[in-house]
């Protein structure tokens, strides 16, 4: 994965390190449709939040990491066909009267693509609308939510993310929470806080990689929700530990069913 620095301030995070940051232009979606983790990935998981936020909760406390915040991606995929510009306007029109979200409004329009984005921040959460076309990958309305400095709001964010969302389609929700853990963990060390997080949500490990700088586990967890599949196996849980050399920190990141921010 790469290693990208988050866009909020490090006065929202009390100077902990953080990857918490959107993925430009609906990249959440195409990044999670082709995901590998060394396997074809078939998306399955349209599903209620109010079911997952425990147990990634659950999950992140057992690492013993402090709170860096969380990300919220719901997206919904559309019926094939090119978006016109007109179409485009209509629903990101009805996207901005459920979310209340009208700053920093874009629009982009090209012969492969054609994309809708506003930005804001409301009640404490920084909240990005996207609709767009991709020629040759599909149409798509997504919301991303991110908030820094807790995890307090985390089922209400969810919540309403798939309140903006339900009337386009089924919705597809990933959650990400982020922390971190003073200093670098050895090899024992990473391996003995995954065990506790996976033993603590009673998930079962069914693949794994690692790098130089970071080790990513894909678990199931039975009764979560949402599922994804890989080498025909259910994935709903990802765990990461990422070295982070220029905090000194060790990054933890739990997400359901993956991590949805780039580490």
């Amino acid at each position: 994965m790469s290693s990208l620095r988050g866009n909020v301030s490090e006065g929202e995070t009390h100077n902990l390190p953080t990857r918490l940051e959107y993925f430009p232009k609906g990249e959440y979606v195409r990044w999670i449709l082709g995901l590998g983790l060394a396997a074809t990935l078939a998306v399955v998981w349209p599903r209620s939040p109010a079911h997952v936020p425990g147990p990634v909760l659950t999950a992140f406390q057992a690492s013993k990491a402090q709170v860096v915040g969380f990300s919220v991606n719901d997206w919904v995929g559309l019926p094939p066909g090119i978006l016109v510009r007109t179409e485009l306007v209509h629903m990101a029109r009805a996207l901005d009267a459920r979310s209340g979200c009208r700053a920093g409004e874009r629009v982009s329009v090209s012969s492969a693509s054609v994309s809708w984005v506003a930005s804001c921040v409301t009640r404490g959460t920084s909240l990005r609308l996207t609709v767009e076309w991709v020629s040759g990958r599909g149409r798509y309305l997504v919301v991303d939510e991110t908030r820094t400095g807790g995890i307090g709001h985390l089922t209400v964010d969810a919540v309403r993310a798939v309140r903006i969302l339900a009337p386009f389609g089924p919705v597809h929700q990933s959650l990400t929470i982020e922390g971190s853990l003073r200093g670098f963990l050895s090899p024992r060390q990473e391996r003995a806080a995954l065990s506790r997080m996976l033993t603590a949500v009673g998930a079962r490990e069914v693949n794994g990689e690692r790098a130089r700088e970071w080790v990513s586990i894909a678990a199931y967890t039975p009764g979560m929700g949402g599922v994804l599949r890989t080498q025909g196996q259910p994935v709903d849980l990802q765990l990461a530990l990422v070295t982070d050399h220029v905090s000194g920190r060790t990054l933890v990141l739990v997400g359901s069913p993956l991590i949805a921010i780039p580490y």
